[in-house]
């Protein structure tokens, strides 16, 4: 255990020993392209060299830039606006929820208009499940600020509460909507005019909200604040459609639909309904559950200020 102690320490941390890291770099960096040259990209031997150097360029630029982060951290904890967001995780994610929110919107338009252009109902169909997760995370963060400003205490945790609850009521009635649109659209197999443009723009926003969410989700495993568990859930869903859509694009645009890809559309569809359905139920139990322990608490609290009154 030690001594994967001190090579995990040693990997963190090389020291001097870093040029012998930039040195394999240059060295796999030359070998693939000596290989892409004269034996050709596409050789099996080729791939462990690209695979290499791709590795030794993400550890060596991690690594290099290892001295720079506590001067960045330093200027970064010197704003109150940044230092906040460094310290805070529910006002990181928050925050970081306005930006998504931003992002989606944009999407969201692009995926109308091209809908539009097309003539296509897969377009359409993404674009109005999209603006639903908009609309969602817009009421959930402007009602936690509401929140915030006009209660405290244990009347502002029942108010957040009872917006997650509210929130979670959403998402079955988005998974049926979800389940009818996608089923139409799938046993029809209608052809989806995508072209290679917006393949590639689905596959970037699907990849970036999967690993937003699974980081979120990582980070906030232990959180119980209702704010958070309804943007996170509103994430995941997010995060699963963009996948969705993702398959169905590439089937679109470069073929498959021949190969016995109809099938995986069903499953895929059916999963997202299942996984959707899921999260709205999660985050109206554990709500509903935690209200009802906050209201029992209270009522507690009073009957035993009324008997002490009483006493004296």
């Amino acid at each position: 255990m030690n001594g994967f102690k001190k090579f995990k320490n040693f990997i963190k941390s090389p020291g001097r020993l870093v040029w012998v890291f930039w040195a394999a770099l240059a060295a796999s960096g030359a070998a693939s392209l000596l290989l892409a040259v004269f034996y050709g990209a596409a050789e099996p031997v080729s791939y462990f060299f690209y695979a290499l150097t791709l590795t030794l360029l993400i550890y060596c630029v991690c690594v290099s830039a290892r001295p720079f982060k506590a001067a960045v951290s330093k200027r970064l904890h010197s704003h109150p606006m940044t230092d906040r967001m460094l310290r805070d995780y529910g006002y990181r994610t928050v925050m970081f929820s306005l930006v998504s929110l931003m992002v989606g919107t944009v999407y969201a338009a692009v995926l109308a208009v091209l809908g539009a252009v097309y003539s296509s109902a897969w377009y359409g169909f993404f674009a109005g499940y999209y603006i639903v997760l908009i609309a969602m995370r817009v009421s959930v963060v402007f009602g936690a600020h509401r929140i915030n400003v006009r209660r405290s205490g244990e009347r502002a945790e029942g108010a957040a509460l009872k917006l997650c609850f509210c929130c979670g009521a959403m998402f079955p009635v988005l998974s049926v909507a979800f389940c009818s649109l996608a089923g139409i659209l799938v046993f029809s197999r209608r052809a989806a005019a995508f072209g290679p443009y917006g393949a590639i723009m689905m596959a970037v926003y699907a990849f970036w909200k999967l690993t937003a969410s699974v980081v979120n989700a990582v980070r906030a495993k232990k959180s119980r604040d209702p704010v958070l568990q309804s943007l996170r859930g509103i994430g995941f869903a997010d995060a699963a459609v963009s996948l969705f859509s993702l398959e169905i694009a590439m089937t679109a645009t470069f073929g498959g639909e021949e190969r016995g890809m109809f099938a995986l559309h069903v499953a895929t569809g059916g999963a997202v309904f299942l996984l959707t359905l899921g999260v709205g139920i999660y985050l109206m139990a554990g709500s509903a559950l935690r209200l009802k322990k906050l209201r029992a608490a209270q009522g507690t609290d009073c009957a035993g200020a009324a008997g002490g009154g009483t006493e004296e």
